[in-house]
């Protein structure tokens, strides 16, 4: 096992500061993917976010809740066993994790319980397609896909998302091999 935690955040919009998580997944190394709802607020939600994120068909939480939820509880026994499993922090795989690790510190006011570095994906792809910006995650695993690996196609949703993100990282060290 390397300790490579894929994890992606729905959330009710992009403002790191007003609006919450609503559901978190994530899967260690070749794990299965674990995710489910977590307490939030639709104050201030953005109905845009909503709408690409299927929230209003998949769920809906009205009042703010503040208590913790067994998902929670689950994530931060993840975090903090990943030493004792793994012989050091887990390193974030994401394809934004910069925001989804933004926003899981602010949730919980955790010490980052994570290792220092993060791996974007959208910025791993630069190197390997030799790219001059990042790529978004659609656009990566339509390049991935070109090279005949089979990556599932994302959807919105925090389970969805790690399995594509996971198999796009796969497949992009695969890729950078081959072409040396």
């Amino acid at each position: 096992m390397t300790g490579l935690c894929f994890l992606d955040t729905e959330t009710v919009g992009l403002d790191l500061m007003r609006h919450d998580i609503w559901e978190i997944g994530w899967a260690v190394d070749h794990e299965p993917v674990v995710a489910g709802l977590v307490p939030h607020s639709l104050h201030n939600a953005d109905e845009e976010a909503l709408r690409i994120n299927h929230y209003h068909q998949r769920c809906e939480i009205s009042e703010p809740l503040t208590i913790p939820t067994e998902v929670e509880d689950y994530l931060y026994d993840t975090f903090h066993e990943a030493p004792r499993r793994h012989g050091n922090p887990l390193t974030v795989v994401g394809a934004n994790p910069h925001f989804d690790l933004y926003r899981l510190s602010r949730r919980w006011d955790w010490d980052a319980p994570w290792a220092y570095r993060a791996i974007d994906v959208s910025v791993l792809a630069m190197g390997v397609f030799q790219t001059d910006l990042p790529l978004s995650l659609n656009t990566l695993i339509a390049r991935v896909r070109e090279y005949g690996y089979e990556v599932p196609e994302p959807d919105h949703t925090a389970a969805g998302d790690v399995e594509a993100t996971r198999a796009a990282f796969y497949a992009m060290r695969l890729i950078s091999l081959t072409e040396q």
